[in-house]
Parts: structure tokens; sequence; C-alpha cells
């Protein structure tokens, strides 16, 4: 056996790894770090009270600056899910002679020691190092996910393989130490957005008269006031008001990002997609850098989200013009009708004996059948030549009524007609 190990290898495992307890908590850096360790793990599955670490990567980062690296691979105990190797490439070919978890968690623990630690959706990777390495980490931690969301609120999604796409970042995608340099790259990104503004403006508008005291901002310029109090005024959904102000503000000289970026989410709110376009361009005369790319991404997405309402509305307008036309025509046509002189539909009918003799004349099979007691279907079937008598007498439509007419003969001798009478 130790033979057969040695030349093809151990055997895969099979099923879960043993199940541990879950810790999932940690503790939230607030403010943008500088000096702080980004983490990233590949796993064998998402739970981890049963699924396993199977990669380690981190980067020590000094004044926003990389000085070292940590990387490795882990050898498993359970199964990797065929979804976990589809995204992350990783196989028992690769990790069957990798160290164990065991082996390896004290290393990483000297290299992250008490710094901040970042991640993207670094909740995930707190959870497995916490459950599987039966630990709880006191470090604090910066979610690079939830603060994207924050300075790049127009973005589709928050994936890491978007951002690294969207701001060319480099690292490699599904690696652990590949996500921890795009990462790094990303929090730069971050820092460099107008997000310190966004939180501080959160933290004005949602504070108490005594805490805006403490957040050191100034009120003395008027075009600020302004600004503040439609920013109030547009989160209580009051936005003419809003909009006012914001005219206020503005014509006084006040440009910062903040202004247009309560503009165009009014904007927004109201699908006016045509003045998100215009605030759009007023901001990135005035603005450089992350700035001017965020409101370049906003007004490229106001444009098709203006030409795809524009286009619903041409497509309302030609159908509400063509059930309009055709309700025009139906009105006509029922003019037209009503207008045309009104044409009796009764046929007179006449009652017929076997010598052709006219035994009387009535306007219609219904006055005929009513009057002699015979079914209208009867004197119908014997004008149509279905049965020769109806109520013992031949039938036929008066021939002054149309002679062409189906059905209209004239009384004709029957000489050799000798049938008894019904």
């Amino acid at each position: 056996m130790g033979i057969l190990s040695f030349l093809f290898g151990s055997p895969a495992p099979t099923g879960d790894a043993p199940r541990k307890q879950l810790h999932a908590s940690y503790n939230t850096c607030t403010d943008i770090p500088v000096d702080y360790t980004v983490i990233d793990l590949e796993t064998s599955g998402l739970d981890a009270c049963s699924c396993e670490i199977l990669e380690i990567g981190a980067v020590k980062v000094r004044n926003n600056i990389e000085i070292s690296r940590y990387h490795t691979y882990v050898r498993p105990v359970g199964a990797i899910s065929k979804e976990a190797s589809e995204v992350n490439g990783l196989t028992w070919k690769t990790l069957r002679d990798q160290p164990f978890l065991e082996d390896v968690q004290q290393a990483f623990f000297d290299f992250i020691g008490d710094d901040i630690l970042v991640g993207h959706n670094i909740g995930f990777d707190i959870k497995f190092i916490q459950t599987r390495c039966e630990v709880i980490l006191e470090n604090q931690c910066f979610d690079t996910l939830k603060w994207s969301r924050l300075a790049f609120p127009t973005l589709r999604n928050y994936k890491l393989d978007t951002l690294r796409t969207f701001f060319s970042l480099s690292g490699a995608a599904h690696s652990a130490l590949g996500d921890c340099i795009t990462t790094h790259q990303l929090l730069q990104c971050i820092a460099n957005s107008d997000v310190k503004d966004k939180i501080l403006l959160n933290k004005i508008v949602s504070s108490t008269p005594e805490q805006r005291s403490s957040l050191k901002v100034s009120y003395n310029d008027s075009g600020y006031e302004h600004w503040f109090a439609g920013e109030e005024a547009r989160r209580a959904g009051d936005f003419d008001t809003a909009l006012t102000l914001f005219q206020l503000a503005e014509s006084e000289g006040y440009n910062c990002p903040a202004i247009y970026t309560s503009y165009v989410m009014i904007y927004r709110k109201r699908k006016d997609y045509a003045q998100e376009i215009a605030v759009a361009e007023r901001a990135l005369q005035h603005l450089t850098g992350m700035d001017r790319r965020w409101f370049q991404e906003r007004k490229e997405r106001a444009q098709y989200l203006l030409t795809a309402q524009r286009n619903r509305e041409e497509e309302l307008l030609r159908k509400t013009q063509a059930r309009e036309e055709k309700a025009e025509r139906r009105r006509q046509e029922q003019e037209r009708k009503a207008s045309m002189p009104k044409h009796s539909t009764k046929k007179p009918v006449i009652q017929v004996t076997d010598n052709q003799e006219i035994v009387r004349e009535f306007e219609s099979i219904s006055a005929a059948a009513k009057e002699c007691g015979v079914s209208s279907k009867s004197i119908r079937d014997a004008i149509s030549g279905r049965q020769k008598h109806a109520g013992g007498y031949r039938w036929m439509y008066a021939p002054s009524l149309d002679p062409s007419a189906p059905g209209s003969t004239e009384p004709q001798a029957q000489e050799n007609e000798t049938e008894p009478l019904l």
C-alpha cells in the first residue's frame, strides 16, 4: 500500500471535514487605514462549519505601500466540492502534498499580528479563519466590498473581478495572493475617491446639532449652508425645496462633488434623465480624478436610460395613434351604415296548392308559420326543396321580391303530379 501511495499519490478524501462551531463576528474598522494587512482565502465550499481553507494569501502594507507577502496552500481533510474547484481551480492533485492547516496557521497569525485586516467581503474570510482555526481574532477589519458600494454607487455590481476590470487593477482572479494584490489596489482607489466626503455628509445629516459641532464643519460659507439645508430636504423627500436650495448654493459658487451628487440622486429618483445628464456635464467641467470618472459613468448610464425612456414613449405614442386611427375608422363605418337607407330583410312567401293555385301571401316565413300553425323550419325546407309540402301546401318566395334570388320560383304547372296532399 505504501508503494502504491508513493507511485500514485494519496487517494482523495471523501465526505465533509470535521464539523466545527461557527465564529463569525469581528471588529469593524470605520476609517480608511494606511497601515494594514490584506488577506484572502480560497475554500472547499461556502459553509465554514463543514468546509475547509485550501489557500491563504496576505499582503502587508505600510503607509499604503506593500512591504511583504505571505502565501501557502493547505491540504484538506475532507472532499473539495466540484463547484469550488471550478471557481478556484484547486484540486486534490494540487493540494495532496501541501501542509495541513494546523501546520501553517501559526505562521499566518505571526504574519498578520495585530494589524488591521483588509479584505473584499472580509466577513467570509474571518468566519473561515476563526471557525477552522478555532480562534477569535481581535484585529479590526476593513471591508472593501462595503466601501466600494459607498465610493462608486453607480456600478452594476461589486464583485472583485468586476472592480478589477473596471479600474484595470492587477492580480490574478480567484487566487488568494492575486486577490490580495487586487484588493490592496482597490483600497487605494477608494481612498482617492470622494468617499470620505460622503461619509462626513452622512454623519452631518444624521447627527444632532450638538454632534455637528464636534465634526468641525464650517457653516460660514452661505453656499454650503444652502446645500446642507437642501440635502436635509432631499432626504425628507421634499425634492422641489431641495432643488431650489441647490440652485442657490451653486449660484454662490458652491460646486463641490457633494452638490452634484445630491442633484443627480434627485433626478435619477424622478427619472428625469435629461436633467441628470446636464448636471453630470456641469460636474465634469469642475472635477478631476475619481470624481470625474464617477460622474462620467453616471452620465453614460443616464444617457442609456434616457434613450430607453424615449423609445418607450415613442412606442406608446405609436400604439396610441394606431388605436385612435382604428377607432376613427370604426366610427366612420358606423356612420356610413347609419346613413344608408334601411331595407327590410323580410321576404314575402306564398302558399301554393299542387295545382299551382296561390292560396295566400304572407310578409315573411315567421308570419306564415304563426298564422298557419306550421313550423318556420318546415316552410323554409319546402321553399328550398328539401321537402315537398309544409302544412299540406307548397311554398315559395314571392316572385315580385327578387326573381333572381335563390329559392325564388315562379308557380309552374305540374302536369304529372299526383302525390297526395300531406
